[in-house]
């Protein structure tokens, strides 16, 4: 069996360096989720690492590389998807929110300039000096105890998730639980050749994460209209209705989506 942190890492390595050349050429869509969502991976990859052997972590100013690349483009992702939230709060409200559409375009624009800096910017050959440096210091095969470690690390997490959902819901808890949640499909990526955790717990967490993105949403969009507010506090004021009723509708939408969480997971 070969050494599953290798293999994951030589995997992300290459999606990396094929999304950097082909969104140079053109950004859409999908190439900017694939491109977070790899990311998002490393991130994942980068915790386990300083958890159960921090000596396989790159450099620190890598590290702070990633960490603004991953943030600045998670920016981004968020706003691809909100016009499609505002045309479905249009549909279900009724009202107008063409002002929040223009607005939401307005910082995409901004986002854009700024992660094409960071795909531009982005130095490929230090995939190269990492992989080689994972090479050097990982056996071929993959350690049974370091494999357990990740198991054991997985678990831990599971553990995480189980207790939120005892504690009371709040914003914050609910931001760790995507996290935990997000980060464990990485680990089961990662150890998935083994099979020891394909269990009914998986199909779970991929059913109820679905939840999770739904009120994360929503989220965002309560949180750009407080932005707008203070960016444009003259135009928000002449449309002082629209934003309160959208407003109502998203707490009320958001607080249930926190009781079908909580119920669900």
């Amino acid at each position: 069996m070969t050494n599953v942190l290798l293999e994951y890492y030589v995997t992300l390595r290459k999606n990396i360096i094929d999304l950097t050349h082909s969104i140079q050429e053109e950004l859409s869509e999908e190439k900017l989720y694939s491109m977070f969502r790899n990311l998002k991976c490393f991130k994942a990859y980068f915790n386990l690492l300083k958890a159960i052997d921090a000596d396989l972590l790159p450099g620190q100013e890598t590290l702070i590389t990633y960490d603004h690349f991953y943030r600045t483009t998670e920016e981004l992702e968020n706003l691809s998807r909100q016009n499609k939230q505002i045309d479905k709060y249009e549909s279900d409200i009724g009202i107008d929110l063409s002002f929040l559409k223009s607005y939401i375009t307005e910082l995409y624009q901004s986002g854009h300039q700024a992660f094409m800096d960071h795909v531009q910017r982005f130095d490929l050959k230090n995939l190269d000096i990492y992989k080689a440096k994972l090479e050097e210091m990982l056996p071929h095969e993959s350690n049974p105890e370091r494999l357990r470690n990740i198991i054991t690390y997985t678990e831990n997490l599971i553990k995480k998730v189980e207790k939120i959902l005892e504690k009371k819901s709040t914003a914050r808890r609910f931001h760790k639980l995507k996290n935990y949640i997000e980060e464990i499909f990485v680990l089961f990526d990662i150890i998935n050749q083994d099979q020891e955790l394909e269990n009914v717990l998986y199909s779970k967490l991929i059913k109820r994460s679905s939840y999770l993105y739904e009120w994360y949403n929503r989220v965002i969009s309560y949180e750009i209209i407080k932005k707008y507010r203070k960016d444009h506090p003259v135009k928000a004021e002449s449309s002082y209705g629209s934003l309160e009723i959208v407003k109502d509708y998203l707490v009320k939408k958001i607080f249930m989506n926190t009781r079908v969480i909580t119920d669900k997971l």
